[in-house]
């Protein structure tokens, strides 16, 4: 049994890059503003690194701090595409109209893959096919949303479904997974268990004197019951109120 998969084409639903206010050209390539050039340069070459090592799938949690995650992440995809963009970049999503990301969606091409599940083995069925919606922008990033993962799973069995995930991660250099709370991810471990083993790295998303050693604890203990490595913690020294404060660095702004 094996997974396949195919480019449906899509709608483009994003405008000229002239047009977006977070976004600059030169010269034929992407530039992105970053307010703090040294910590987003040891972060993201701590990542780096990483990947050079071989890791290629890294997951990003936080206790809450949604916005500053996918600020990370965003971060962290901008910085591995200034070091080589000839790299293909996933970004797998539960926000993607969140104020991080919907600027960035609604300027990215909408296409659909549909992955073919060899199930000839099973009596009476050949094939089974479904689909999966990702944006791409201007090939530099790609997005999926969660959710159109994990409803998979209820269309396919346990292996059918890893098969998907497998062929989605393959199809990319690099996988960036912003994770959403862990009470949610518990009320589906069916949907997001197999999602957790492609997972090769965790970080998490930590505000200074705000986030408390038990909320750390929890987290990380729930992904370390799943055997993850745990990468560690990215602080953000701004002491305010949940997902309402930008991180040290920021990206595009």
């Amino acid at each position: 049994m094996s997974a396949s998969a195919k480019k449906i084409q899509g709608h483009y639903y994003g405008q000229d890059i002239a047009e977006v206010k977070e976004l600059r050209k030169f010269e034929g390539d992407y530039c992105y503003r970053v307010e703090n050039h040294k910590e987003l340069f040891r972060l993201g070459e701590s990542f780096y690194e990483d990947y050079r090592q071989g890791i290629k799938s890294f997951a990003i949690t936080s206790t809450g701090y949604f916005e500053l995650q996918r600020k990370t992440i965003l971060g962290l995809a901008s910085y591995f595409d200034h070091k080589n963009s000839g790299l293909s970049i996933l970004i797998a999503t539960h926000g993607l109209s969140s104020e991080t990301f919907k600027e960035v969606i609604d300027s990215s091409e909408q296409e659909d893959f549909e992955f073919h599940i060899d199930v000839s083995r099973l009596k009476g069925v050949g094939v089974k096919s479904v689909k999966v919606k990702f944006y791409t922008f201007f090939e530099h990033f790609h997005f999926v949303d969660f959710n159109d993962l994990t409803k998979l799973r209820v269309e396919l069995t346990e292996k059918e479904y890893l098969e998907v995930l497998d062929e989605v991660v393959s199809s990319y250099n690099v996988t960036f997974w912003d994770l959403p709370e862990v009470s949610d991810i518990q009320g589906n471990l069916m949907g997001y268990f197999p999602i957790i083993s492609k997972f090769h790295s965790l970080s998490m998303v930590i505000r200074k004197e705000e986030t408390g050693k038990t909320e750390i604890e929890r987290v990380k203990g729930f992904f370390e019951n799943y055997g993850l490595d745990f990468k560690g913690a990215i602080i953000d020294s701004q002491v305010e109120s949940k997902d309402k404060k930008k991180p040290w660095w920021k990206v595009w702004r």
